[in-house]
């Protein structure tokens, strides 16, 4: 049966909070750190306030909630927290970095929706805010995906020493992770975020990429990875074509060997021909051979041209 008492307790509590929250704007600094301290006190209890006041037109509300939530650590708050940055990308001052605090805090290996989260870090490992790209390295140590690994290591050489520093921890947070389930895994990155992740500036992220790409490859027999390599080899960036060739060089799949040599044949970039040539001879071809849909003419002059 459900326990009436306690459902009247939590429904006096958020009660409480709220009108601790509204306090957060009060023209007096000491009512509003005073406000400040007990509803951090109050813990979970005081959550279900705190997430509502994210939607406040009151800055120091907002100021108050994110600060309180960054203490408290609320897995239930980050769902509301990523909305909180969405809606607020371009705010200036200190709230977004309270926010990735905040759902740095509340971040776990159990998280129910890993794959937005994900993507969310990944996107805020960019910011202009030094404070937001830490809590992201935080909170990626603490989501658990072995994946992350190389853009936290990327991390530890910020230009900023508190970035680098929190990078450092979220390694080691990572290191000590449990594996994160079979299925909890595949929610992480899909094949569109692999896209994405394949023409990242990043080296780190493309290396994450990459390294998603083959496990999926190997986890999953039904996965067909050559139309998004071959997206990414007719697409318009350089870095995704670069990024497309090393995939199919890794790929043990005839299909992959003949569009390296599809590329040898046809493109006109000889950075992404040497490439392509060192693709194939990983898959130990002999260059001299003639090969379905390359030409020996094709092949020579490729040779001919120091490729």
């Amino acid at each position: 049966m459900p326990d009436h008492n306690e459902a009247l307790r939590r429904a006096d509590a958020v009660a409480h909070a709220r009108r601790l929250v509204a306090l957060f704007d009060h023209p007096l600094r000491d009512e509003r750190h005073r406000a400040l301290g007990q509803v951090i006190e109050m813990g979970d209890l005081a959550v279900p306030a705190l997430v509502e006041a994210l939607g406040s037109d009151a800055r120091f509300t907002r100021t108050g909630a994110l600060r309180a939530l960054a203490q408290i650590g609320s897995a239930d708050a980050v769902g509301p927290l990523m909305g909180y940055l969405r809606r607020h990308a371009t705010e200036i001052g200190d709230n977004r970095a309270f926010a990735m605090q905040a759902i740095a805090a509340g971040t776990t290996p159990r998280h129910p929706d890993p794959g937005p989260l994900f993507e969310l870090l990944q996107q805020s490992l960019r910011d202009r805010d030094d404070f937001v790209r830490a809590w992201a390295y935080v909170a990626l140590g603490r989501l658990g995906d072995p994946r992350a690994a190389p853009l936290i290591e990327e991390g530890t050489r910020d230009r900023d020493h508190f970035v680098a520093e929190k990078a450092a921890e979220a390694l080691a947070d990572l290191a000590a992770a449990p594996p994160p389930p079979p299925s909890l895994t595949e929610q992480l990155l899909g094949p569109e975020q692999i896209g994405f992740a394949l023409q990242a500036p990043e080296q780190g992220r493309r290396a994450m990429g990459l390294r998603a790409l083959l496990d999926r490859v190997a986890d999953a027999p039904d996965f067909n990875p050559f139309p998004l390599l071959l997206k990414l080899l007719r697409g318009p960036t350089r870095t995704g074509r670069r990024s497309a060739i090393e995939a199919l060089t890794h790929l043990q799949r005839p299909e992959a060997l003949n569009h390296l040599a599809d590329v040898v044949a046809r493109s006109d970039d000889a950075d992404l021909v040497a490439l392509a040539l060192r693709g194939l001879v990983a898959h130990r071809v002999e260059l001299q051979r003639p090969h379905p849909g390359v030409g020996n003419d094709g092949l020579a002059h490729r040779r001919q041209r120091g490729l």
